[in-house]
């Protein structure tokens, strides 16, 4: 069961789900999701971050509604175009709970 979680920042003001494990596609939708938060409370449009991003308006209403995938590469130009990285989609508990695994795993390694 996941528990929502204020995404954490300056720009950020919504909550958004926050689960037990981070993948990439989780990630994703996450991004997408500050990114409609962002647009909602009026920081953001969705003309402006198309064209800071390099890509049609169009193109990125789709993505945004989850007509169209967001790729990659595009993902990391609407990262590049807000000067933020996928670290800092992450919530401080779920940094708490990685570096926990971490630990635990150089802990076991060293046993053997």
């Amino acid at each position: 069961m996941s528990e929502i979680l204020p995404i954490f920042g300056p720009l950020f003001q919504r909550g958004i789900a926050v689960g037990k494990d981070m993948y990439f596609e989780q990630l994703q939708r996450r991004l997408i999701e500050t990114l409609r938060s962002l647009m909602g409370n009026g920081l953001l449009t969705e003309r402006g971050l198309a064209r800071s991003a390099g890509v049609s308006q169009p193109h990125m209403h789709h993505i945004l509604k989850g007509a169209r995938a967001l790729s990659p590469e595009i993902a990391d130009r609407i990262l590049r175009a807000l000067s933020i990285t996928v670290l800092d989609l992450l919530d401080s508990r779920e940094w708490e709970r990685r570096e926990g695994v971490t630990a635990g795993l150089l802990l076991s390694r060293s046993a053997l």
